[in-house]
């Protein structure tokens, strides 16, 4: 089987599994990059040898693990669905990922951050919608005008990851700033809130490269991406004694172990003390 013929094939295996646009994107840019590296025509001949040496290349390179895991879970897709060939997954393993604090912005970023938005109404909608109800950048590139529920004060978010539609807060102050962005931009009332001629709706690329570029319009000099909004949201409601089950509805977690990570982040410390600090103050150590 050419290279050619294998990503047609892969093409039509994410689609008869009902996969997302995003996956429908991934997968083949993923393979193919794989093939540059093998460069053999007859992908026939690749086997677990050739992964296991591309997966130490992309190590070597410096890549993060959880790039180089979707990677591999794309390559396992390859050899099963698209090959049709059992592979030994103990050649092909996930790599470990450190569990790292997630950055997230305080309420006051936040509030500097929507402040240095004033002149761009689109993307102070966009920043707002990603805050104030905690969606994912696809979620937000791909939302409709008819999910918009004003009476609910409410967006009703279809097919979210993992193919699941969900209900999601729509605060009044975004909704506030969304019927200014309708006055100015008038999206198609059946169309997309954020359309883009060539592609339907705005890329979530395009978000994610201006969302670089608005951070310098602000004050706020961590190290953040669009999703960053999303762990604040998260955060901020379980300060807020949001209860958690809620939270991972509005999230759209498949777990609530998800949800959970969140607790981690939480400005809990305050009112904790060492029982060092108690030993000396009960006296006991002079």
């Amino acid at each position: 089987m050419t290279k050619t013929e294998a990503l047609l094939k892969m093409s039509e295996d994410i689609k008869l599994r009902g996969l997302s646009e995003s996956t429908a994107t991934s997968y083949p840019y993923h393979v193919k990059r794989f093939f540059a590296f093998c460069d053999t025509e007859d992908v026939s001949t690749i086997d677990e040898l050739d992964v296991r040496e591309y997966v130490l290349y992309m190590i070597d390179a410096g890549m993060q693990n959880s790039t180089i895991n979707t990677i591999i879970s794309t390559i396992r897709f390859f050899f099963g669905a698209t090959m049709n060939r059992t592979v030994n997954y103990l050649q092909l393993p996930r790599m470990k990922n450190r569990r790292k604090f997630r950055t997230i912005l305080d309420r006051d970023e936040i509030c500097d951050l929507i402040r240095s938005l004033s002149h761009d109404l689109k993307y102070q909608a966009i920043v707002m919608l990603g805050y104030g109800s905690g969606l994912r950048i696809c979620e937000v590139a791909s939302l409709k005008v008819r999910n918009i529920d004003r009476k609910n004060n409410r967006l009703i978010i279809e097919n979210g990851k993992g193919g699941k539609d969900r209900f999601a807060l729509l605060p009044k102050e975004t909704l506030q700033v969304l019927g200014d962005y309708w006055r100015a931009y008038k999206p198609d009332p059946n169309g997309y809130l954020f359309p883009d001629a060539k592609h339907g709706h705005v890329k979530t690329s395009k978000i994610a490269y201006d969302f670089k570029k608005i951070l310098k319009w602000s004050t706020i000099e961590k190290h953040i991406t669009f999703h960053t909004l999303r762990h604040s949201f998260a955060t901020h409601m379980l300060e807020n004694g949001v209860n958690i089950i809620k939270l991972k509805e509005l999230m759209g977690h498949n777990t609530i172990t998800t949800t959970m990570r969140y607790l981690h982040l939480l400005n809990n410390t305050d009112d904790a003390v060492s029982p060092l600090t108690d030993i000396f103050v009960s006296g006991v150590i002079d």
